[in-house]
């Protein structure tokens, strides 16, 4: 499950974001998106949206499921509005000649 979301997202995750080996957690992947974010997001701000996103029990120490990454990132990093992707998913440079 984990190999199928990463692929997706690819370089920008790596770019973003340690993938650990192991299942993410909830608390690891808060950080991150915190570090990502240059703190301007910040744990306790996510934990109050928590149930306003619809996601399950918050518990920082559980495995995260591959749709709650998708959505909090998608929330909070908003990746499609930073970088420009075609339809194949990779990123378009915009950098001029």
């Amino acid at each position: 499950m984990q190999g199928e979301f990463y692929e997706g997202f690819g370089e920008y995750l790596n770019q973003a974001f340690k993938i650990p080996e192991e299942k993410l957690n909830v608390n690891q992947l808060l950080n991150d998106i915190v570090r990502y974010s240059q703190k301007t997001i910040t744990i306790k701000n996510i934990i109050n949206n928590w149930e306003k996103l619809e996601l399950e029990k918050f518990d920082f120490n559980r495995p995260i499921k591959r749709f709650e990454i998708a959505v909090l990132i998608d929330y909070y990093l908003k990746p499609f509005e930073t970088k420009q992707i075609n339809h194949h998913g990779s990123f378009i440079n915009t950098k001029s000649k």
